[in-house]
């Protein structure tokens, strides 16, 4: 069966991988955001850039995981806990996860933990 692949985060690297992507699969592109969703699914049209039809959006992370065998996750670092803690349970072994997480989610670091200390200033 024909499956889609998965683009979760709908900024600037997310829709250029999204759109060449969309050069040789149909993609389902996903964003938290409803509004960004339904405007661009009216007119596939974002940021100036206007994609092809087979490029699909979604608010349902249900509908990436169901729908795609691969996945590309393009998010900040400072999300990827929650989204994983979301997207995890829907996924399983034959999921093939791509990410491409920039910078560090420093708020979840023990920063008193000995293994960090010798990474901030005294």
């Amino acid at each position: 069966m024909y499956r889609k692949v998965g683009v979760i985060g709908m900024g600037s690297f997310g829709v250029a991988i999204a759109n060449l992507l969309s050069n040789n699969t149909d993609v389902l592109l996903y964003s938290r955001s409803q509004e960004k969703i339904n405007k661009f699914n009216s007119d596939h049209l974002f940021k100036g850039i206007t994609f092809k039809s087979n490029v699909t959006g979604t608010a349902s992370l249900h509908d990436i995981a169901d729908n795609c065998d691969l996945i590309f996750i393009l998010i900040p670092s400072a999300n990827l806990r929650s989204l994983m803690k979301e997207l995890g349970p829907m996924l399983n072994p034959a999921k093939i996860i791509i990410h491409g997480i920039k910078g560090l989610d420093l708020e979840s670091i023990d920063l008193d933990e000995p293994t960090w200390t010798n990474l901030t200033k005294e």
